[in-house]
């Protein structure tokens, strides 16, 4: 087991050293590495937070993110070391937590990780079953979250992108939206010519994740690697291209 201190406050959470090795080949290089011999044998995340963490391992063990319940950490004092924490369940995730996840996974290089974060937020705002999510760009925090902490180019900022440049009303980009990122707007302004493009074409309700959610994801060129995860999210994939109708282009 490997102790992990999480936050500004340094929180002790135990995990599993070969899970956490297997997940990050930075958590393996800071655990196993030439210098981790003469380190404390802890694994230090100060710059992250105890929830983002704690879910984190959820996805670590199981390989799913669970939308029921984000877990939270809370004293575990049978273990007798001050600040030791263990998960507990605590609030549905929400769309802060899951780019906060996403985030955590740019961070320490998990393309697991964001790939299924992707996946489940596509899932969660295309989803018929109630509580409905709305768009994750209708929230500007939701955007800055992203645009602030992830590099250019990200997967999940070209998704943030085509949210707003096929799903938005009209009317949205008329107003006042001068507090949103430059390369966000620039984004969603050089994707609507195709956009109505598509439409005059008679391709209503298509979208690029409709048609494909692996281009938000980070594969390698292994094309195995890319099979496994049409696998994995076959059944999304096939709700998605239901909402693709054809009619007849004007």
């Amino acid at each position: 087991m490997t102790t992990v201190l999480v936050g500004p406050q340094r929180q002790r959470i135990r995990a599993h050293e070969t899970f956490l090795c297997r997940s990050s080949p930075i958590f393996e290089d800071a655990i196993r590495g030439p210098l981790a011999a003469s380190s404390s044998g802890e694994l230090c995340l100060d710059t992250e937070t105890v929830a983002t963490f704690s879910t984190f391992l959820t996805w670590m063990y199981t390989g799913h993110i669970d939308g029921a319940r984000a877990p939270r950490a809370i004293p575990e004092p049978s273990e007798g070391v001050p600040g030791s924490r263990r998960i507990a369940q605590d609030h549905p995730l929400s769309p802060v937590d899951l780019i906060s996840l996403y985030v955590f996974g740019d961070n320490w290089e998990i393309p697991p990780l964001r790939n299924d974060v992707v996946s489940f937020l596509i899932d969660q705002i295309e989803s018929t079953e109630e509580p409905a999510w709305d768009l994750l760009t209708t929230r500007h925090e939701h955007i800055h979250l992203a645009f602030d902490n992830l590099p250019k180019g990200s997967p999940l900022l070209r998704f943030l992108i085509a949210e707003a440049a096929w799903l938005w009303d009209p009317g949205l980009l008329e107003q006042d939206l001068d507090d949103l990122p430059n390369d966000f707007l620039a984004g969603v302004l050089n994707a609507r010519p195709r956009v109505e493009r598509r439409r005059r074409e008679g391709m209503l309700g298509w979208t690029p994740w409709r048609d494909d959610v692996c281009i938000y994801h980070d594969h390698g060129p292994d094309e195995a690697e890319k099979q496994t995860c049409h696998e994995k999210h076959r059944d999304l994939q096939r709700r998605l291209k239901a909402k693709i109708r054809y009619g007849t282009g004007r």
